[in-house]
């Protein structure tokens, strides 16, 4: 190489010194990666060997995952799934109301907050410190919930740790970009929440189970992350990449970066992954204006309508179409087909691009219109349950589909892995963006059908 240099006539004896240096430095990356393969037992004499080793390593973190999204939305949830409780002990306080409020506006300031300013968090420490948030709120609900101020204190405590663990998650999902299995298992797991929730909402067990629950979940997600951070080789990895990557770039950095720099670089950001980012968005804005409100107050109206069987014909009393169009079921079925939806994500996000998820999230517009429709006809004793229920399906359906491609689809192309690490926030943001946009039109919907 040095002769090929002196030939073109070019003396670049220093460059030729930095190559080297940067030759060594890989080969002794590479050096270490397979020390590392060989001190976690994960090295293979031959190929195949390998293949296999690799694809349990994935199913272990993929696994890992599904369980860490089941545990990050089971605070909310057990808040949702107690509101009884909270009723009892502050009476004639809208608790139910306080309760999402306090929760929804910290989570979506803190989300904003990671996303604008680019904070350079570890990634696994800030979960670790979310799900400890998490224990400490749950683990003193019952002394917190005898004030309401200390109650409503606790709410904010716990939406700022989802807001950090959530946003964490997404972006330590997006660090792995040779397979989508950690994020494809971080929905599913959160989809398993949703319905565990609905379940038990059904069953209402008592508030001491939900907290105890919790708090237990909480405890194990914190352990898991420990072992993925300083036991599993591929974790080890990327969080060292990560980590050596944002070093670099601070010493890089000709200046200290402004608050201005770190917003315009999101904004930046934001207009790559726009598409997917707005897909999400839609796709809970859309779900969250007609759920839970409108569909629980059609299953209130069709249970108040009496006997389903004499007045749709049916042949007995006790039949399965009474069960099912009761206000519970209708959340769990929810609940079952937003899981199944999000489990069929991943094989959508490898067959159809971008473009084509996005039409389908402003096809899902139509579910607005429908669903206050439907509500109309139903207080007028006009609507069949099975139209219902299968509106109610494909709300479901489509809902964990178009939301979970979105997410799953929004780091591939992204250049490098400080770039994914960061992109996970902006689609954390899309989301939070979504559930807060959607709540505030379902409150505005349920106002209009109440005049």
């Amino acid at each position: 190489f040095r002769c090929l240099m002196m030939f073109d006539g070019v003396d670049d004896s220093e460059e030729v010194m930095n190559d080297d240096v940067k030759c060594k430095n890989r080969v002794a990356d590479e050096v270490e990666s397979f020390d590392l393969l060989e001190e976690s037992g994960l090295h293979a004499s031959n190929p195949i060997q390998q293949q296999d080793t690799d694809d349990t390593v994935h199913f272990l973190v993929s696994l890992s995952f599904l369980w860490l999204g089941f545990g990050v939305l089971l605070p909310w949830n057990s808040y949702i799934s107690s509101a009884d409780y909270f009723e009892t002990q502050f009476p004639q306080k809208h608790t139910e109301f306080l309760l999402s409020i306090c929760y929804m506006c910290p989570l979506y300031v803190t989300a904003t907050a990671l996303f604008l300013f680019q904070i350079r968090i570890p990634i696994a420490w800030s979960i670790i410190f979310g799900f400890f948030l998490f224990i400490l709120c749950f683990s003193f609900v019952f002394i917190l919930s005898k004030n309401i101020l200390w109650f409503l204190s606790s709410v904010v405590i716990v939406a700022i740790a989802d807001a950090f663990a959530q946003g964490s998650l997404w972006a330590f999902g997006n660090l792995f970009h040779q397979t989508t299995q950690p994020l494809s298992a971080l929905n599913i797991g959160m989809g398993i929440s949703g319905l565990i929730a609905a379940i038990m909402s059904i069953t209402t067990p008592s508030s001491t189970v939900f907290f105890t629950i919790c708090a237990s979940v909480s405890c194990s997600c914190i352990v898991l992350v420990l072992l993925l951070m300083f036991r599993s080789t591929s974790c080890i990895q990327v969080l060292r990449q990560i980590q050596i990557e944002n070093t670099d770039k601070e010493r890089n950095e000709t200046h200290v970066r402004t608050i201005l720099d770190r917003i315009q670089a999101s904004i930046q950001l934001l207009r790559t992954l726009w598409m997917p980012a707005i897909t999400v968005l839609l796709s809970f804005a859309v779900t969250l204006s007609v759920y839970p409100g409108v569909v629980t107050e059609i299953g209130f109206l069709l249970e108040s309508q009496g006997d389903f069987s004499s007045k749709h014909g049916l042949e007995s009393e006790h039949t399965l179409m009474s069960f099912v169009v009761r206000t519970e079921s209708l959340v769990l079925l929810f609940a079952i087909f937003d899981l199944v939806g999000k489990s069929l994500a991943s094989f959508v996000a490898s067959h159809f691009t971008n473009t084509i998820v996005f039409g389908f999230a402003i096809l899902r517009l139509i579910f607005v219109p429908i669903f206050v429709l439907m509500q109309r006809q139903t207080k007028d004793g006009i609507t069949h349950p099975c139209v219902v229920l299968i509106s109610v399906v494909f709300l479901a359906l489509t809902n964990g589909l178009s939301g979970a491609t979105a997410m799953l689809r929004a780091p591939i192309g992204l250049e490098n892995i400080q770039m994914r690490q960061f992109g996970g926030f902006v689609m954390n943001f899309a989301l939070m963006s979504g559930l807060a946009l959607g709540s505030i039109l379902g409150i505005v919907i349920q106002k209009c059908l109440l005049i």
